[in-house]
């Protein structure tokens, strides 16, 4: 099997991956003094690196708006706020579960 080259490079991809782990610990423990996780729930941290939301205004000045009313992060949002874009020129109704 040939080498792949991470896009991240291939040593640094470990040691991100492994600061990764080691903040969703900390983050954990520290949560776990104010509710309990069950085993079934966990502290995530996205690996991603694209961020098209940080380009997107219009869908920025929306989120301030409802970030208060929402358990929703940014990123989840936006791929709500696309869905919902690409989905509105369809006569249907659009309904999310999860």
């Amino acid at each position: 099997m040939s080498k792949i080259d991470h896009p991240h490079g291939n040593i640094r991809s470990p040691i991100l991956k492994f600061f990764k782990k080691f903040l969703t610990s900390t983050i954990s423990f520290f949560v776990s003094f104010f509710c309990k996780l069950e085993k079934n729930e966990e502290v995530i941290i996205s690996s991603a690196v694209y961020c098209p939301w940080k380009d997107d205004f219009k869908f920025l000045e929306f989120y301030k708006k409802i970030e208060n009313m929402t358990l929703l992060d940014l990123p989840r949002a936006y791929t709500l706020w696309n869905a919902a874009r690409d989905l509105k020129n369809y006569d249907a109704d659009i309904l999310d579960l999860g």
